[in-house]
């Protein structure tokens, strides 16, 4: 059994007239400027972790002291 084709209602109006387009650029300033914010902050964490990580004068690679392990180079 076919059924039968309904009638092309949204045909019948006239389309509503769009909108004028507003362009609103500062979302994508506001976004642009968080995410660079949060790259810097990163940054400069990582930076300051590594400096605080690494071996101080007389800690390096090739110095051992009386009873150590020599320095491997991973983090502890």
């Amino acid at each position: 059994m076919r059924v039968p084709r309904q009638p092309a209602y949204h045909l019948l109006i006239a389309p509503p007239e769009p909108a004028p387009a507003a362009r609103r650029r500062w979302p994508r300033w506001v976004a642009l400027a968080a995410a660079t914010a949060v790259l810097a902050t990163a940054a400069v964490g990582w930076t300051l972790t590594r400096r605080a990580d690494a071996p101080g004068p007389g800690r390096g690679v090739g110095v051992l002291t009386p009873g150590a392990a020599p320095y491997s180079g991973a983090p502890v």
